[in-house]
């Protein structure tokens, strides 16, 4: 029997029973506002969009009233995060700690992965008898661990052992209920667990690899047990990842390692299956591939590479070649399998033959043409593309040829609105110009078809007047690839560097610009400098923290999810606007769908882009109430174009000046002086 609920201002209040009985825990009326809205949301069967600024406590603000709303209403929810470590978080931390405050609710919680992260026994047996596997002391620590792990999940190792693939669970190759270690299978444990729970948490590839089998096949398996409600933390994300997970993607070196599979299968076995198929198999797929791995560009339009008619009708005729081949092998593995009495080579063979036949079905399928949508909407239009990873001194040159849906509003609308109608999507960084337009257009949330979304903004409580400084330079000019600018740039770094004694992120939008401001600072700094690619970022940010003075120069991936409170960090620098690559295939088609249909693609699309993603790096800075610093956005544009009056108005308020004097002065007044700081001379990272 449910206990009656309580109101949320009393659970999120100064008084109430979280904060009596977790430490540490801050009434913040941002928090109940944010709860608020999503208690509508569950209560009305609505979205809602909800932007939390760093320091509202996001994730208790969302699951205080998901979890009040299951232990009244009954039913499952979701919690989708794009990060493994948000998602840890929630199961390991956040969870826990409201249950442990409020035991009268019944919740039952769990973490869901998909299978590719959890061992396969069949497979880890099969390897050990291999000769890739002999004397390789790696494979040795995992099967030990195979032998004493209770989940099978990778995450358990604390090594990364290359071989993972050909040892991990997969659809191809998985017997379910006929395979000798069903019983034991921790795949199928895990999803027998997360079948008993009513809170699950996952990751967004997960869910959308979900949505993606209800969209194929309505009727068919899936991935997740049924829910009534689902949150989307990081939510950010879910444009990029659902556009993704409804499209299509092949990977050149499919082929090479479903041979290499096939070979260790068959061993020395004569007759089982044609060994000149196997050579013609990669050369074929070598010959198909080549246009794009020396293609100028390394990653372009497919039509705008296979620009002519002969171009086209020469690159069918070896992808038909590559497809036929592949089935063929497809058909003597199942004859292998058939006629065997081995049961594990069966079962192998056989999964080898499933993987033959969606390799070239997956081929066929992301080469045709499908650039117009279906007559009855069901379908929208895709554009053909490729990216290149070139050849390096540990990676050969690999392509990937990719179909991308136009636009996901309509595909939302019918596999996850049309069933979920209460889906909240959560984020520090998720409205541009305080609104949602941008998002709510691009999922489908502006039309007819469904209740409008509850929409809730509230920004950071931390006190940004006081705290925080915003310097942008005039004397830059705007932002420009001449080696002067660039120049002129690196210098600038390196004043505000000294002028903060280290303690800097430096954010960069293209590693061309993080290696010339490295090259600069390399020697005319004493502070120790961490530089993305030089070791894991998650040890990298770990060893800026433990500096307490240090300077890390970072890309894409430190703009958002990184955290370092305390005076370790004190100064952010963003070295330009973050628009995206505008000759990128995905921001072109974007771009040329929004003027076809008579809109304003910088308006509608360029610019809020470039404004979440600036916050993102913006909220890098103060991460706790107690943190002070300065962000310095190194482009002009801001105080020059129109439109920089719209990026300044969407960051938190604060203080602004154009002039560098006002930034040392600001760090003269800072109350806690850097500590602890690390010898100049000690071999951290890339100095």
């Amino acid at each position: 029997m449910a206990a009656p609920p309580r109101k949320l201002e009393t659970l999120l209040g100064p008084k109430g029973p979280l904060a009596e009985r977790i430490p540490g825990f801050t009434h913040r009326p941002q928090q109940i506002a944010v709860a608020r809205g999503v208690d509508t949301a569950l209560a009305q069967g609505r979205p809602c969009l909800v932007e939390a600024a760093t320091g509202v406590g996001k994730s208790i603000a969302y699951l205080v009233p998901l979890m009040r709303w299951l232990d009244k209403h009954g039913g499952r929810a979701v919690v989708s995060t794009h990060t493994l470590a948000l998602q840890s978080q929630l199961v390991e931390r956040d969870i826990p700690t409201l249950l442990a405050a409020l035991p009268e609710w019944d919740i039952r919680a769990a973490a869901l992965k998909g299978r590719s992260n959890f061992l396969c026994l069949q497979d880890m047996n099969t390897a050990a008898q291999e000769l890739w596997t002999q004397g390789d002391p790696l494979f040795r620590q995992v099967l030990r661990w195979s032998n004493e792990t209770d989940t099978g999940d990778v995450a358990e190792l604390d090594f990364s052992f290359s071989g993972w693939s050909e040892i991990a669970a997969n659809p191809d190759t998985c017997r379910q209920r006929e395979c000798r270690h069903f019983d034991r299978c921790f795949y199928f444990k895990a999803r027998k667990a997360a079948e008993d729970c009513n809170l699950l948490v996952v990751n967004h590839a997960l869910f959308f690899a979900d949505l993606r089998l209800k969209k194929e096949n309505p009727n068919g398996p899936t991935l997740l047990p049924k829910y009534d409600a689902v949150v989307f933390d990081e939510a950010h994300h879910i444009d990029d990842m659902a556009t993704r997970a409804f499209g299509l993607e092949w990977g050149s070196g499919r082929v090479p390692q479903l041979v290499r599979r096939v070979k260790r299968l068959v061993g020395d076995s004569e007759g089982a299956v044609d060994p000149a198929r196997l050579a013609a198999l990669e050369a074929l797929n070598q010959v198909v591939v080549d246009p794009f791995l020396q293609a100028p560009s390394p990653e372009a339009y497919v039509d705008d590479l296979l620009s002519s008619d002969a171009d086209r009708d020469a690159f069918q005729d070896r992808r038909d070649d590559l497809c036929t081949t592949l089935d063929a092998l497809a058909r003597e593995l199942t004859a292998l399998a058939d006629r065997s009495e081995d049961t594990a080579l069966r079962d192998r063979a056989a999964g080898l033959a499933r993987t033959a036949t969606r390799v070239s079905s997956e081929l066929t399928q992301v080469t045709r043409d499908d650039a117009k949508p279906s007559p009855d909407g069901a379908e929208p239009g895709y554009f053909r593309w490729f990216h290149t990873r070139r050849a390096s001194q540990s990676f050969p040159a690999r392509t990937t040829l990719v179909k991308t849906p136009l636009a996901i509003d309509r595909t939302l609308q019918n596999v996850l609105f049309a069933d979920t109608p209460r889906v909240i999507f959560a984020s520090a960084t998720l409205a541009s110009g305080g609104r949602f337009d941008f998002l709510k257009k691009r999922l489908g949330l502006d039309g007819a078809e469904q209740e409008p979304p509850v929409e809730v903004v509230e920004g950071s409580p931390f006190d940004h007047e006081n705290n925080c400084l915003l310097y942008v330079p005039r004397h830059l000019g705007p932002p420009s690839s001449s080696a002067e600018y660039v120049e002129r740039v690196a210098e600038e770094v390196l004043e505000l560097v000294e002028a903060a004694r280290g303690r800097t992120f430096a954010l960069f939008t293209s590693h061309r610009m993080l290696r010339a401001v490295h090259e600069r600072l390399w020697d005319a700094t004493d502070y120790p400098l961490f530089v993305q690619g030089s070791m894991p970022n998650g040890r990298l940010v770990d060893e800026f923290a433990r500096a307490g003075n240090g300077v890390l120069l970072g890309t894409a991936s430190f703009w958002e999810g990184v955290d370092v409170p305390g005076p370790a960090l004190s100064q952010v620098i963003i070295d330009k606007l973050p628009f995206a690559t505008p000759d990128s295939p995905t921001q072109r088609a974007r771009e040329e769908q929004i003027k076809a249909g008579g809109g304003d693609a910088f308006r509608d699309y360029s610019m809020p882009q470039a404004q979440i993603r600036l916050k993102q790096g913006f909220g890098r800075l103060l991460r706790a109430a107690g943190d002070r610093g300065v962000v310095a956005i190194l482009d002009s544009r801001l105080w020059t174009k129109g439109y920089g009056r719209d990026f300044l108005a969407d960051l938190p308020t604060c203080p602004r000046t154009d002039r560098r004097e006002k930034v040392y002065h600001f760090f003269d007044h800072v109350a806690e002086a850097p500590a602890p700081l690390a010898p100049a001379a000690e071999p951290v990272a890339s100095r």
